[in-house]
């Protein structure tokens, strides 16, 4: 019973330490001629939420991704 409570006890904090918020930086560029501009911002979230916060942030023209 011992084995069983402690395995579930490190299973619950590897998925607690899976859903963390992390610090992501996106980075948009824009290329005109042979000039590329680029710009960068930090998000705060999960990944998954962070590339749909980056990629809603593109205009006509920006490509933005997370690095």
């Amino acid at each position: 019973m011992k084995k069983i409570m402690l395995v579930a006890a490190v299973a619950t904090f590897a998925i607690g330490l899976g859903s963390c918020k992390k610090e992501y930086t996106c980075e948009c560029s824009y290329t005109f001629g042979s000039e590329t501009l680029t710009s960068s911002s930090k998000i705060t979230a999960k990944k998954k939420d962070a590339e749909t916060a980056c990629t809603a942030n593109q205009v006509s023209g920006y490509t933005c991704k997370i690095k």
